[in-house]
């Protein structure tokens, strides 16, 4: 059971703890992972057996490792790469870890993924119950990631059979104000083969309409424009550097350096 909890340590433990910026929340998920796997490779070489992956997940994982290691050092921002390359590093070795798991350990990270969906929901409420908050972000960042994990999350809700779980998820998305979020809800059920010629196909199509409606009429509001910058930022830094980009974990500082950079020539 040593490599099962080591996959569920991040997988769930990682969502609880990324609304913080701390230093030692980051280092305890990073210290945790790294022993654990290495006293389980320890324990595997004792024993004469270790199992590996497929050819096609050895060479999909190291063309990410090394792309990911020439982005991080190739950055002008290196130092501040960094930190986001060691978190990449620690989802990277759970997709060819999986190859060693049964599908009853399987199963067990699953039950503890969900174990981490309730905690997430419960202090969604808590923070819109109690603290007053009107768009909770539960323990992440913002409002919008908190939405993007509720959609990761409740085929996992649905999967399993927890309803109650699956529809706390579906009320605190609807407070999160997401419209994205929603409008890749309704297109999954548009897409999904086993809703089709069903009620919730047509459900689905409704839905995705009503969102593009609100997308089109939020098209001249502030929070639009901002986000129009935000989104041509990411497009100029892709067509400097399409291959490897600017390192992980740099957008928000590269963004604001290009801000600055226009404001001067326009005031100049």
């Amino acid at each position: 059971m040593i490599l099962p909890s080591l996959l569920a340590l991040p997988a769930a433990g990682g969502a609880l703890l990324r609304g913080s910026w701390d230093l030692w929340a980051q280092s305890l998920l990073h210290t945790a992972s790294a022993a654990g796997l290495s006293l389980w490779l320890s324990w595997r070489i004792l024993i004469g057996y270790i199992p590996l992956p497929s050819r096609r997940s050895l060479l999909w994982t190291a063309a990410l490792l090394a792309l990911g290691a020439a982005s991080t050092w190739t950055s002008l921002l290196h130092a501040s790469a960094l930190p986001d390359w060691r978190t990449f590093l620690n989802a990277l070795w759970m997709f060819p870890a999986m190859a060693a798991l049964s599908k009853d350990e399987r199963r067990g990270i699953d039950q503890a993924v969900r174990a981490a969906a309730w905690v997430l929901m419960l202090l969604a409420f808590y923070q819109r119950m109690v603290l007053g908050d009107q768009n909770p972000s539960s323990s992440l960042v913002n409002p919008n990631v908190y939405a993007g994990a509720v959609l990761m999350l409740l085929p996992l809700a649905l999967e399993t059979g927890d309803r109650l779980l699956a529809l706390g998820l579906l009320v605190s998305l609807f407070w999160t104000q997401s419209v994205g979020a929603w409008l890749g809800l309704f297109s999954s059920m548009l897409l999904s083969r086993s809703l089709r010629r069903t009620a919730w196909f047509w459900v689905g199509a409704a839905g995705a309409l009503l969102c593009l409606g609100a997308i089109y009429d939020r098209l001249q509001s502030p929070e639009f424009l901002h986000r129009w910058n935000w989104w041509g930022a990411a497009f100029r830094m892709a067509w400097d550097k399409p291959l490897l980009g600017h390192g992980p974990g740099v957008f928000a500082l590269i963004a604001r350096a290009q801000k600055a950079h226009q404001d001067d020539i326009w005031l100049g």
